[in-house]
């Protein structure tokens, strides 16, 4: 009997507690077997044994900073040699031109995900990174099969740095929605919740400037919770302090409790926009895990947010970096809880129909066949 066909799920470093999208696509696809590998262990709860991990001897890390310098690795060719996957899908820009080369020599399609960053600010990065990021892109885009973008935003970045049209798709991070049960109705949820990195592309300086110009009365009933931590975790607490407003700084959480807070909340908050050093999101993955759980939607016009929220219909829209639009819009979403309401239960529709997982990964496995024909 012919098993099923492989694909190798490329991350150097697995995996970041943050990047649980990487791991949930490999582990949903309906017919397709996968296999995890990295140059890398990271340890955090989404680690495996069964990670297929290349440089786990002595000197390893100076091994896989050598193979990212040069964009190539002769472990990992000897690796895909030896294995045969059927594809190799490498997650992130920098990672798929770190590959390239190695697909191309064990003849394995490559297909490479965009998801944000690895299509604005590493390309745009000063000195001589950023000239020589975007010569191995476009060697990227010319051996790939596929070329895949998580937002049509990202899709438009990618065939700017030279993706060739026919190749460039955009395709959805999925989320589980199988078994989800019903959502807390608004009118028994309070606070305003955001999570994510600590990161200023995540736009939480903006939250809580909006935040402090609510009336007190409506702060008091409505706390603000940040999920999360990164870089600018001392910033913000700073900032929150100078606003002389109280927010509950909680951290990075497990998924379990990310989850009951997203179902406990009255808003839930995605402020994202572009960084100075021009870095933006793709799609934020907590905007439809909010949305999924029931939360009512407040964002930012940033990026791929409105391909996951539409204004006035699933959420509240709002210019990125627009603080005063973003007050009045978490003050007209905690006050008037129908339409809250209202747009909650749209926007958990929309989500479960259109980004559930089981859809998505079908999708998937589609470019998977169509990378795989292309080597036929």
């Amino acid at each position: 009997m012919t098993p099923p066909p492989l694909v190798a799920v490329f991350r150097s470093g697995l995996l970041a507690g943050s990047e649980t999208f990487v791991r949930t696509q490999g582990d949903t696809l309906p017919t397709w077997r996968s296999v995890f590998v990295g140059f890398e262990r990271i340890e955090s709860p989404l680690a495996r044994d069964t990670d297929v991990i290349l440089y786990r001897s002595a000197g390893g890390r100076a091994r896989v900073r050598a193979a990212k310098l040069f964009a190539r690795s002769g472990t990992l060719r000897r690796y895909l040699t030896s294995a045969r996957p059927d594809v190799l899908h490498a997650h992130f820009g920098f990672d798929g031109a770190v590959v390239r080369s190695a697909a191309r020599r064990a003849n394995i399609p490559l297909i490479v995900t965009l998801h944000g960053a690895d299509a604005t600010a590493d390309a745009q990065a000063g000195g001589w990174r950023g000239p020589l990021y975007r010569r191995r892109l476009r060697r990227l885009f010319a051996d790939a099969a596929v070329v895949i973008a998580v937002s049509q935003a990202i899709a438009e970045r990618a065939l700017s740095l030279g993706a060739p049209a026919e190749k460039t798709v955009v395709h959805y991070i999925g989320i589980p929605s199988e078994s989800v049960g019903a959502a807390p109705e608004v009118s028994i949820r309070s606070g305003v919740l955001f999570v994510g990195r600590l990161t200023e592309k995540k736009g939480l300086d903006d939250l809580i400037a909006a935040y402090a110009g609510l009336p007190p009365e409506l702060r008091e009933r409505q706390p603000l919770t940040v999920i999360g931590d990164g870089p600018k975790d001392l910033d913000y607490r700073a900032l929150a302090q100078q606003a002389t407003v109280d927010v509950n700084f909680l951290g990075a959480q497990p998924p379990s409790e990310v989850i009951a807070a997203m179902r406990a909340c009255a808003v839930f908050c995605a402020p994202s926009k572009t960084a100075a050093n021009g870095d933006t999101e793709g799609l934020p993955i907590v905007v439809l895990e909010a949305a999924r759980e029931g939360a009512p939607i407040v964002a930012t016009r940033h990026s791929g947010i409105p391909e996951a929220v539409v204004d006035g219909q699933t959420g509240v829209l709002v210019d990125e970096g627009d603080v005063e639009a973003l007050r009045r819009a978490l003050e007209s979403m905690l006050t008037d809880r129908a339409r809250a309401e209202t747009m909650a239960r749209a926007g958990r529709a929309w989500v479960i129909s259109e980004f559930n997982t089981a859809k998505q990964s079908e999708k998937l496995e589609r470019l998977y066949v169509r990378a795989r024909e292309r080597r036929a």
